[in-house]
């Protein structure tokens, strides 16, 4: 698989998947879905597990895009079931290769 040099790049190839602007000043909308629980339209990046909030350009800054192992889109009804209101928008769970 050929990697993007962006993650917005990379979600772009996601299906159901809207980012607008770049990695520096984007944001990203899944199945073009917005709650109304809570203000936040970006859905909630989670890195190996670990929830890092919402924002598309402070996820670019953690991680090197050439090191994802995966990238998994969840809808809102099974993120919110899985990360309460801050999953409300979806999620997106970003698996790293795990380096020596």
């Amino acid at each position: 698989m050929v990697r993007s040099n962006s993650l917005s790049g990379e979600l772009r190839k996601e299906s159901g998947v809207t980012v607008r602007g770049n990695d520096s000043n984007g944001s990203v909308m899944i199945g073009g879905y917005s709650s109304t629980l809570t203000k936040e339209t970006n859905p909630l990046f989670i890195l190996d597990g670990q929830p890092i909030g919402h924002s598309l350009p402070r996820a670019a800054q953690m991680m090197d895009v050439t090191k994802i192992k995966s990238i998994r889109i969840i809808r809102a009804s099974e993120s919110f079931t899985r990360y309460g209101r801050d999953g409300s928008n979806g999620a997106i769970e970003i698996r790293m290769l795990k380096t020596k």
